[in-house]
């Protein structure tokens, strides 16, 4: 079993905690751009880090995350940096509380969009999607699910607290 760790603010204070870790691990690291990707890994500790896998995000009036509701644009732009080799991590996740003006305004962009992120995953290297955690048909018809099959991709099912109305 591999324990990885995702740092979705990379600030020099969160990137020093790194070297508490003594045990292999993986890496992923939050950037809104592969400039800026490459800005941030040489200030990583890397002696226990087995793989760092790029995690790129969109402007949040962008969509921040990955679906076929997220800015075109800004889909086309951020996948075509991606070099083949190096691994990435697509966050599927819908625009709600980022900006839910999207539906409306990308849904025309729908098919396009998810026939986009699609053909990534599909042609990608080393893709990682992370999903929601129920597979249903909802979620691929969403494109918020690809088969790690059919895909040749790796799956990771985010499951947070905030989701669930837990007793306080």
């Amino acid at each position: 079993m591999i324990v990885s760790f995702f740092e979705e603010f990379p600030t020099k204070e969160n990137l020093e905690k790194i070297k508490l870790i003594d045990f292999k691990t993986k890496l992923y690291v939050v950037s809104g751009s592969l400039a800026e990707f490459k800005k941030i890994l040489p200030e990583i500790e890397k002696k226990n880090i087995k793989e760092i896998i790029y995690w790129p995000v969109l402007k949040k009036e962008e969509g921040y995350w990955y679906s076929p509701f997220s800015k075109r644009s800004a889909i086309i732009r951020t996948l075509k940096e991606i070099p083949d080799k190096l691994p990435v991590m697509i966050d599927l996740e819908l625009p709600t509380t980022q900006n839910s003006n999207l539906y409306f305004t990308q849904l025309h962009n729908f098919p396009k969009n998810k026939l986009l992120i699609e053909r990534f995953i599909r042609q990608h290297n080393s893709v990682y999607t992370a999903e929601y955690f129920p597979i249903k048909r909802t979620m691929k018809f969403l494109g918020l699910h690809y088969n790690p099959i059919k895909y040749k991709s790796k799956m990771i099912k985010m499951f947070y607290t905030s989701m669930w109305p837990f007793p306080r």
